[in-house]
């Protein structure tokens, strides 16, 4: 990584990151021990991180065999939400994003949802993602997901996402649906 100072009589006036960095092996544990999220390896190619302009604009973005547990309470929260924020603040002006290539390669997610009856609970294999283009503004990207369940289900989603927007469209197939 390459981090470079713009001064003005000896202050640094703005800062921007630049480089290829790579995780192998990132792993997210709850309180109590279990596994939250893990991966093979997180690489990331920086194209520029800028500061005070607040935009981070990435080239790729790789996340290798990831694996997630989602639970959802009998109460219909989330287990994410009622993690303690840091602040509760707002910052003053949000920080913009776009990154040019993002995948997920070969993931696995359990759910588990204790909100509904009877309880839903299913593994998720061969998880995949490619988007490209897809920033917090500027217009649409697009995005094709894939993923297996654990009852013999096949699903592909394939469509365009505007993140500034809110809003996304396209195609979903599903084969071997019981």
């Amino acid at each position: 990584l390459r981090l470079v100072f713009a001064m003005e009589r000896h202050v640094a006036r703005s800062a921007s990151l630049s480089g290829s960095v790579r995780v192998d092996t990132p792993s997210l544990a709850r309180k109590d021990g279990s596994r939250l999220a893990a991966a093979q390896g997180i690489d990331v190619a920086v194209t520029k991180v800028e500061w005070p302009q607040q935009t981070v604009t990435l080239d790729r973005v790789v996340v290798e065999r990831p694996q997630v547990d989602v639970r959802r309470g009998g109460d219909g929260a989330f287990e994410f939400a009622a993690w303690p924020s840091e602040s509760t603040k707002t910052p003053a002006r949000a920080w913009t994003f776009s990154v040019a290539d993002v995948r997920i390669v070969d993931g696995t997610a359990h759910v588990a949802d204790a909100s509904v009856s009877p309880p839903f609970d299913v593994m998720l294999s061969r998880i995949g993602v490619e988007g490209r283009r897809i920033a917090s503004a500027g217009g649409p990207g697009s995005i094709d997901v894939h993923f297996d369940a654990d009852d013999g289900a096949h699903v592909d989603l394939q469509g365009d996402v505007d993140l500034s927007a809110q809003s996304a469209r396209g195609h979903v197939a599903c084969t071997g649906l019981h």
